[in-house]
């Protein structure tokens, strides 16, 4: 019997575990915190489809919260940019906690066996191959052995960090490609909702970020989010200035209150070795202008388990390599034109901003663009326009992340070649 360690409970881990023990495999998963205490607490939207897509129940219509219609704000407030229509027909709030605990739940019930508690220490590794883990369990301190490690640990992951170099996974993320993020949701104190309820706010009160306020019924959900670094008074800045716009912002903090940081980047270009594989955060799976990734980690959970189970249990990197190569075509390469806009847009100042959304440069097509490859070519094409010099730099650097898109696409291998692996790094790292 094969077995796999799933090591922490991240969304795409147990949709893969689930799947292994259903197939015959011996599962364990080691997840450092306690089963009731997993997760967010917080709403986040994924398609309604990724409940069927996970192995779970899609809940009654009636209960399904759909996506509000988002509004963004120029930094200095002065032009909104409505969505247009109103909620959406495909894309709901998911409770993070339930989700986790339904995850868990079906994970359970196909015989996964959950060690909670268990902190995950290093990676055990030979000379060519991940072994296993080292983990922190109770007083003792264990290794477990498998024939793949399954690394749903998060951006951060131990695992992956504990990786020697040879192995070729970058093993470091990097704070500037990240958004750190501060999530509280506040009492409704009058029960009123602003129109529109979702309103998005780039470098609200000055910082280099993107906050929100969403009005519900019975609550004020406030984001406050800032590229690299994230201070506790931008957020209570930040909070001071939302209650001025949304006097029915009661002072009473009645869910969340909890911060995170987010991958907003590139996937990693390779994520499998011999008995390694990571899925979600642990390899940056997520969509580079919203930071969203439950979906995405849950197809990739799914590709991981299906890549293993067709392949008779081999867990060499020849043999999981389909799974990394699927990914990037099916799940991130639609994303790559918005990882261009987005690198563009972080390298911008607050005024930059303004500008652009004044002058019709920057809509909300470039702000949602979920994937269109046409949209960062005709944001290029506006900036030419401008003619202003300051901006070239950054024009330059989007037009020519544009050029790398074929060359990327092009460079991704069929099979796992040492060589052209080397030549599918280089490529990636341009974008």
């Amino acid at each position: 019997m094969k077995t796999a360690i799933i090591a922490g409970a991240g969304h795409g881990g147990l949709v893969a575990g689930a799947k292994l023990a259903e197939n015959g495999w011996r599962v364990i998963l080691a997840e450092k915190g306690d089963r009731e205490g997993l997760g967010y607490d917080w709403e986040d939207t994924m398609p309604k489809s990724a409940y069927e897509e996970a192995g779970l129940a899609t809940p009654p219509e009636d209960e399904l919260p759909y996506m509000e219609r988002m509004c963004y704000y120029s930094a200095n407030k002065q032009k909104p940019l409505p969505s247009p229509g109103g909620k959406s027909k495909y894309i709901v709030y998911a409770d993070r906690k339930e989700l986790l605990k339904s995850l868990v739940k079906r994970a359970e019930d196909a015989g996964v066996e959950l060690l909670f508690g268990c902190e995950i220490l290093w990676a055990t590794y030979e000379t060519n191959r991940v072994t296993g883990v080292t983990c922190r369990y109770g007083e003792e301190t264990i290794t477990l052995k498998a024939d793949i490690v399954i690394d749903a640990a998060g951006m951060d992951s131990p695992v992956r960090r504990s990786l020697p170099a040879h192995f070729g996974i970058e093993r470091e993320i990097s704070r500037v490609d990240t958004i750190h993020v501060w999530r509280g949701y506040y009492a409704n104190t009058t029960g009123e909702r602003a129109d529109p309820a979702y309103n998005v706010y780039f470098f609200h009160c000055g910082k280099p970020g993107m906050d929100w306020a969403i009005t519900n019924d019975d609550n004020v959900d406030i984001l406050v989010g800032a590229f690299g670094h994230l201070r506790q008074s931008d957020v209570d800045e930040a909070i001071a200035d939302f209650r001025t716009m949304y006097p029915q912002m009661g002072d009473t903090l009645i869910r969340g209150g909890q911060a995170d940081h987010i991958p907003i980047r590139r996937t990693l270009p390779v994520f499998v070795f011999n008995g390694y594989a990571a899925v979600g955060n642990s390899a940056c799976m997520t969509e580079p202008l919203s930071g969203s990734g439950i979906m995405l980690s849950i197809r990739a959970g799914n590709i991981l388990a299906d890549t293993l189970i067709q392949s008779g249990g081999d867990t060499t990197a020849w043999a999981l390599w389909p799974y990394n190569r699927d990914y990037i075509r099916k799940c991130a390469e639609p994303y790559y034109g918005d990882l261009i806009i987005k690198k563009f847009l972080a390298g911008l100042k607050a005024e930059d901003v303004d500008f652009f959304i004044d002058k019709n440069i920057l809509t909300v097509k470039e702000l949602t663009s979920r994937g269109d490859p046409y949209t960062a070519r005709a944001l290029v094409e506006k900036l030419n326009l401008l003619r202003r010099p300051d901006l070239l730099p950054g024009v330059a650097k989007l037009g020519a992340g544009l050029a790398t898109l074929q060359l990327v696409k092009s460079a991704l291998p069929e099979e796992y070649d040492r060589d052209k692996l080397k030549k599918w790094r280089e490529a990636a790292g341009r974008m």
